[in-house]
């Protein structure tokens, strides 16, 4: 067996007898222009391919910094409507016409959940319009019932104004803005009038807009809107000049906005300007304002964009930092570069062996090895070529010969590699280590006949690399026992990359669908109430409409960002024992409700008191609620819905039973998909956001379990479906096992 092993990896020496052996002679009657057009051949060829393939990678990190710029662009411009949408809701305070305080307007901001959905504001608060004749009640008024030492700052004779009333949250730090004159500043009275005669939300200047303990006074901006009187005419400018109330207005400084818009973007610097200029005066953020690169360390790629905002217009430059440029992968034109030198020089010792004068037997001879060396090398360089590392394993030895892309891979020197299955399973890290094995039994066993699974190993360096393992058993003796494994690995973590910012850019764009939401239930919260009056039947009709579908949207939210926080492991499921008894009774009593809506009877079989499984309680909730709610919507109404568990060996099996209309057969394979639905057009007789079931699966696995289904389909008559799950049995129903990432 061993000999075997050896002997199924190729070795590729390079034959360079035929110059070591060449006479004087022979060499001095070679042409001089021979050689010479070779050299240049090989020059050319070789700087052709490195400057190619060079282009390539540099085309590649362009791409991804253009991504990366543009979803930056993306986020300033959604965070100002964010703000925009923070002022909207807050504003809806003043339509239901209750006399405005301090600790209404706080109960209003904590809400709408502002600070928890609208990272880096500052605050958010409210300035009257104060004419020099209301002034004096004014201060009286806040004296009294807000604040004790309250006064209009700074102090003196003005035609108008708007002083800092109330404010959220109100942390020590901020009290000093109470009472501020906003109006008295020049960028912030033109934000206010622009605002006054637009109706619109309006951004200021760049201006000073508070201070703390530690940075003391900090640029930033302050987002305005107005608030007009309710009875009054608001059509024309000069109409809501005169209808002007006060303003909602929010302030964001410079620093914090960078600090949370940019978390996760330390390899690129981005730089926002106050108006079309790039100038020093007009820079508001700037990310790597502590550590900016020099002079000489000028970007290798930068993107430049204006964002149109009310009132004004800003410049983002966005520009890579050393960071990223080192990040840029030049290993495939290394090995291009590489490949086509040894081939440049194999076509090289070709034709000095041609030109040469020597004995027929000798030529021909040395041109056998020659063709035999040409033929191992191309095999090299095509593997090199395909970035597969190949593998073979002697099972009954444990050892492992791999190819020198493997050593590439882990950050080493590009030559084959002789290990053992021992040391291969010590790099990868041991939450990986469950598949693998499973999968190499069903392999080794002959239950399977191939070996696919997706996995990390730990470099040289540390880091971690995801890479496609792929096996097969190539060689059986006569008792059916795998002898010999042979297979690739192939590095995948560019594409895993490419699928987190996918991820990434769909969990932003949930959280930023949850902002419009939050102020439109909000606003429709105060309408269905009664707090700007009563409302005419149809028209109460038509507000319960919305607030229905706003209800399903949020839902829809919700939803993605549950299941997208599962795949990212964001969510930390507390498991332990779970007594299944009473947790389905409990179940079908939180689904007792919607059931009854349609006349059926959800009905739960026998379970043995001492059957307990390892989960989350309220993750398991949710999951057996889902299946039990699908059951509901697409069964008739009437029928009966049975709830099953019972011990399978190491496994308990929970299900669901129903006597719907089945699932169709062309459905199947997507059932557990996003957005999966039987009934995709928009006439569909059943509501749902088609994440439901894909949100079961995620937390079933990440519970350690399987989800699955047997349907009937029926044609005229309805059909029975089972949706069921497997869960560890748990032992000990008071004995809980340890925290664990979804």
């Amino acid at each position: 067996m061993p000999g075997r092993h050896e002997s199924a990896w190729p070795r590729f020496p390079f034959c360079m007898s035929s110059l070591s052996t060449t006479p004087a002679a022979d060499t001095q009657r070679m042409p001089i222009w021979a050689l010479l057009t070779a050299l240049i051949m090989t020059g050319a060829v070789t700087h052709t391919v490195w400057y190619f393939t060079s282009s390539r990678d540099d085309a590649d990190a362009r791409v991804g910094f253009e991504i990366r710029a543009s979803q930056i662009d993306i986020a300033v411009r959604e965070r100002m409507r964010e703000y925009e949408q923070a002022l909207l809701g807050m504003s809806t305070i003043f339509a239901s016409g209750v006399s405005l305080d301090r600790a209404r307007w706080i109960a209003q901001f904590e809400l709408l959940r502002l600070a928890e959905n609208h990272p880096g504001l500052e605050n958010i608060g409210y300035a009257p319009r104060i004419t020099p004749e209301e002034k004096p009640h004014h201060e009286a008024a806040l004296r009294k019932h807000e604040h004790p030492d309250y006064a209009i700052l700074p102090d003196g004779a003005r035609p108008i104004y708007t002083p800092v009333a109330y404010l959220a949250p109100t942390h020590a730090q901020q009290r000093t803005m109470i009472g501020l004159d906003l109006y008295h500043e020049a960028s912030l009275r033109a934000a206010m009038d622009a605002a006054s005669d637009t109706g619109r939300a309006v951004i200021s200047r760049k201006a000073l807009v508070s201070q703390n303990q530690k940075d003391g006074w900090q640029t930033g901006f302050l987002m305005v809107l107005p608030v007009y009187r309710r009875d009054a005419a608001i059509t024309t400018a000069a109409q809501r000049r005169e209808a002007i109330q006060g303003f909602v207005f929010c302030t964001f400084r410079a620093h914090e906005f960078a600090a949370t818009l940019l978390a996760s973007k330390r390899d690129v610097r981005v730089e926002i300007f106050d108006g079309t200029g790039q100038h020093a005066d007009a820079l508001v953020v700037d990310s790597s304002a502590k550590n900016a690169p020099t002079a000489s360390q000028a970007p290798r790629f930068f993107m430049l964009s204006t964002i149109p905002l009310h009132g004004g217009t800003w410049s983002l430059r966005v520009s890579t930092l050393p960071e990223f440029e080192s990040a840029i992968n030049h290993d495939s034109a290394r090995i291009a570069t590489a490949g086509a030198m040894l081939i440049c020089l194999l076509a090289l010792t070709i034709l000095w062996s041609q030109l040469t004068l020597r004995r027929r037997a000798e030529v021909i001879a040395e041109q056998m090895t020659r063709d035999l060396t040409q033929s191992r090398e191309q095999l090299e360089l095509a593997l090199e070529g395909s970035d597969l590392a190949l593998f073979d394993c002697n099972i009954s030895t444990g050892e492992l010969q791999l190819s020198s892309r493997w050593s590439l891979m882990l950050g080493g020197k590009p030559e084959p590699v002789r290990t053992t299955l021992k040391a291969l399973e010590a790099l990868v890290p041991p939450e990986d280590q469950g598949v693998i094995s499973t999968q190499i039994r069903e392999l080794l066993a002959g239950r399977t006949d191939r070996y696919q699974v997706e996995h990390r190993v730990r470099r040289h360096d540390g880091t971690l690399i995801w890479i496609a393992s792929h096996a097969k058993v190539v060689e059986r003796d006569s008792m059916n026992r795998a002898l010999r494994l042979v297979g690739t690995n192939l590095d995948i973590s560019r594409r895993k990359e490419m699928d987190r910012m996918k991820n990434e850019f769909i969990s932003t764009v949930s959280h930023e669908l949850r902002t419009p939401v939050t102020a439109m239930m909000g606003a429709l919260g105060l309408l269905r109430s009664g707090a700007v009056g009563p409302i005419p039947g149809k028209a109460a009709t038509f507000v319960d409409m919305a607030c229905q579908n706003g209800e399903k949207l949020s839902a829809l939210v919700n939803d993605i960002l549950a299941l997208e926080n599962l795949n990212a492991g964001r969510m930390t499921l507390q498991i332990k024992a779970v007594p299944l008894a009473s947790f389905l009774q409990r179940a079908i009593s939180a689904s007792a409700g919607l059931a009854q809506k349609k006349n059926m009877r959800l009905t739960l079989a026998p379970v043995p008191e001492s059957l307990s499984v390892h989960a989350d309680a309220e993750r398991l909730l949710q999951v057996v609620t889902n299946l039990l709610s699908n059951a509901v919507k697409f069964s008739p109404a009437g029928e009966k819905i049975t709830v099953t568990a019972e011990a399978r060996g190491a496994v308990a099996r929970v299900s669901v039973i129903d006597n719907g209309s089945g699932i169709p057969p062309e459905f199947r394979q997507r059932l557990f998909e996003r957005f999966a639905q039987a009934d995709g057009s928009s006439t569909r007789a059943q509501d749902g956001t088609g994440l439901g079931l894909a949100v079961c699966k995620s937390l079933i696995e990440g519970m350690g379990g399987q989800i699955g289904y047997a349907s009937e389909a029926g044609k005229n008559t309805p059909g029975t479906t089972t949706f069921y799950f497997d869960l560890p049995v748990a032992g000990d129903a008071q004995q809980p096992a340890a925290p664990k990432s979804a």
